[in-house]
């Protein structure tokens, strides 16, 4: 998941969930079933592991520093030209 904690349209704090299940609805459209936290926080130019995947409470490790989310390699959901 992408955010925007600023609200100004630019990501500046990326989720990634691991994912239990997919399917697809009676739409056609992809429907995840995902861990209830996820298992990586990127945050400040640091991502950050939370094996636990009990959400963000000190418990997280640093994973890397001083990287930047390469939001080119993010390749949005689209059905139907709209984003899912």
């Amino acid at each position: 998941m992408l955010y925007s904690l600023k609200g100004d349209g630019r990501v500046d704090f990326v989720t990634g969930r691991l994912v239990r299940e997919y399917t697809r609805s009676s739409y056609g459209n992809p429907v995840y079933q995902t861990e209830a936290f996820p298992l990586f926080y990127w945050w400040n130019h640091t991502m950050y592991n939370d094996p636990e995947q009990d959400g963000v409470n000190g418990n997280e490790r640093v994973y890397q520093e001083n990287i930047e989310f390469d939001l080119s390699r993010y390749k949005p959901c689209t059905f139907n030209g709209q984003p899912c």
